[in-house]
C-alpha cells in the first residue's frame, strides 16, 4: 500500500505530537447510568448532562483533547442541526447544544474538542430515506450528509478543533472510492480551516495504518489495545504489537496516532450495570508507556468509560490525574 502524501501535517496536526488526549463514546441519548434507569429520551439525557463537572474532572488531568461523540447508529444527535430537521422531521437532534457548550468550556480551560462523527448511516434505517442512502449510488447522500455536517462545522467554528470520521470502511454499500474527499475536507473545515482531519477505517485493526486521503491531517489510530512499544494488533486470538518502526514513522505523510480502550474491560462503550472498571495496567506501564510513544512523537488517546450523566469513572480518573 503506497503511502499517501500529506498537505499540511505540520499546520495542522503537529501540536498533538508528544501529547495525549481521551475519547468518550457518549452516543446520544447515553451510555448507562451512574445510578437509576437510563434515560431514553434524548433531551431528557442531554439535559442531565453534567458539562462543568466533566470539565472539571478533565481539566485535572494532563489530557490536551477530548474527542466526543456527535452521535452514531441512533438516528439521534447531541446538539441541534436545522437542516436534519428540515429533511428528517424532529426528534433527531437535541435542544440543548452540548458538543458546542462542552467545546466552550474546554476551550476555556485550553483543552481541545474534537467531534466524533459516522462517515455513514447504513445501520440507522429511519435516516436512509431523508439522507438518501443508496448502495448503488452514494452521490445523494453525500451531498446531503456533507451539508448536515457543514452545519455543525459552522456553528462550532473554531471550538471544534477537528474531527475523527468513523466508519470510512472498504466496503460495498459505500466504498473509500466513491467518496469525494475534497467535499469531505472542505465541508469539516468551513468554521475551522486549521481543523485537524482523520478518516477511520479501522487503521491497525484491518492492518492498514495510513491515511486515507491527502487531506487527513491525524492517522485515526484504532487499536485493540495500547502495547509499551506500539499499539496492539488483535487477529482472532492473537495479539500482537505493532512496530513503530523508524522507516514507517519518517514516511508517514499524517501525524502518527493510537486511540484504544483504556478502562471498561476493554470495552468501548459503557453497558452498566455497576461502576465502570479502572484500567488494567498499572500507572508505571502506562507512564513508561506514554514517555515512549512521546520520543517518537506518536499522539496517544485513551477511549475512556462515561456515564450518562456525562462524568468518568472515579478510579479511572485517579489514573488519569496521575499520568505524564
Amino acid at each position: 500500500m503506497p503511502f499517501v502524501q500529506a498537505k499540511a501535517r505540520p499546520q495542522r496536526a503537529g501540536w498533538m505530537a508528544r501529547r495525549w488526549g481521551i475519547m468518550l463514546h457518549w452516543i446520544a441519548p447515553g451510555p448507562a447510568a451512574k445510578s437509576g434507569r437510563r434515560r431514553q429520551d434524548l433531551n431528557d439525557a442531554v439535559n442531565d448532562f453534567d458539562v462543568d463537572g466533566l470539565v472539571e474532572q478533565v481539566s485535572g488531568t494532563k489530557a490536551s483533547w477530548v474527542v466526543f461523540t456527535l452521535g452514531q447508529n441512533t438516528g439521534m444527535y447531541a446538539s441541534p442541526n436545522s437542516y436534519l430537521e428540515s429533511i428528517a422531521g424532529p426528534g433527531h437532534t437535541s435542544a440543548r447544544d452540548l458538543v458546542l457548550e462542552l467545546a466552550r468550556k474546554l476551550a476555556a480551560k485550553k483543552i481541545a474538542l474534537i467531534v466524533y462523527a459516522p462517515g455513514e448511516i447504513k445501520a440507522v434505517g429511519s435516516l436512509h430515506s431523508p439522507f438518501g442512502w443508496n448502495p448503488t449510488n452514494q452521490r445523494l447522500f453525500q451531498h446531503r450528509y456533507t451539508t448536515f455536517l457543514r452545519e455543525y462545522a459552522e456553528r462550532y467554528g473554531r471550538y471544534c478543533a477537528g474531527w475523527w470520521i468513523d466508519g470510512c470502511y472498504t466496503w460495498q454499500d459505500f466504498p473509500n472510492s466513491a467518496r469525494d474527499w475534497h467535499l469531505w475536507a472542505k465541508t469539516l473545515r468551513a468554521g475551522n480551516p486549521n481543523a485537524v482531519l482523520s478518516f477511520n477505517d479501522g487503521c491497525f485493526l484491518h492492518d492498514h495504518p495510513y491515511p486515507l486521503t491527502d487531506e487527513q491531517d491525524l492517522l485515526s489510530g484504532e487499536a485493540h489495545g495500547f502495547g509499551l512499544t506500539g499499539p496492539l494488533v488483535k487477529t482472532n486470538d492473537t495479539v500482537r504489537t505493532f512496530s513503530f518502526a523508524k522507516s514507517y514513522l519518517d514516511r508517514l505523510a499524517c501525524q502518527a496516532h493510537v486511540v484504544a480502550p483504556l478502562d471498561n474491560h476493554g470495552d468501548w462503550i459503557f453497558s452498566g450495570p455497576g461502576e465502570i472498571v479502572p484500567p488494567p495496567q498499572s500507572l508505571e506501564f502506562l507512564s513508561e508507556m506514554i514517555e515512549h510513544y512521546r520520543k517518537i512523537e506518536v499522539a496517544i488517546t485513551f477511549n475512556v468509560g462515561i456515564y450518562q450523566e456525562g462524568l468518568l469513572g472515579e478510579q479511572t480518573l485517579a489514573v488519569l490525574r496521575r499520568l505524564p
